[in-house]
């Protein structure tokens, strides 16, 4: 019997499990996630935050934006200036992803 492929969203709990809380916790599954809800290419997801397609990565690796912490707001600031994206559009992404 062979297993059913995992949803996405059930790919940050299984890292998170074998290799800590680092990349489970990072921006790359929203993103993932975001992109295949609305069938977004890296191209597509890059122009919709307003950057070139070779900072999705970087961006991916930044943690989410923790939103019971009370700096949300001043977290996505923060990210979105590190990586030049827009920081509207990116407060989205989180929130829309898993």
């Amino acid at each position: 019997m062979v297993a059913e492929p995992a949803d996405v969203a059930t790919y940050p709990r299984v890292l998170q499990a074998i290799l800590g809380n680092w990349w489970a916790l990072g921006l790359v599954w929203p993103l993932r996630a975001y992109q295949e809800r609305h069938g977004l290419s890296n191209s597509d997801l890059a122009a919709y935050l307003e950057i070139p397609v070779d900072t999705l990565d970087r961006l991916g690796r930044h943690f989410r934006p923790e939103s019971s912490a009370g700096r949300h707001a001043d977290q996505v600031a923060e990210i979105a200036a590190s990586t030049g994206c827009n920081p509207e559009r990116l407060a989205l992404v989180p929130a829309d992803g898993v």
